[in-house]
């Protein structure tokens, strides 16, 4: 039977991944104002596979990512009816 991880270890472990995400953000920030810049005459979207490409990140991080960005202002939701495309401000 496998052994339950110690919360010293679960801890240590979500400080990690605090750690990564924080240093992942300014990166998919970036991506994000690419895109824009590379789209000037039209309006331009983020995805998660855009930042799992990028920033070479998991789904679940680059989902983070894109919704610190959507709190921040830097994003906005635009929900259809089977997806979420996320379109850059500014």
């Amino acid at each position: 039977m496998a052994k339950k991880p110690k919360k010293e270890e679960n801890e240590r472990w979500e400080a990690f991944l605090r750690q990564q995400e924080e240093e992942k953000y300014p990166l998919a920030v970036a991506a994000v104002i690419k895109a824009k810049e590379s789209h000037p005459e039209n309006e331009a979207y983020a995805s998660v596979s855009l930042l799992q490409r990028t920033c070479r990140v998991g789904y679940k991080q680059g989902e983070r990512l894109i919704n610190r960005m959507v709190d921040e202002k830097i994003l906005e939701p635009e929900v259809h009816e089977h997806y979420t495309r996320y379109r850059v401000i500014g």
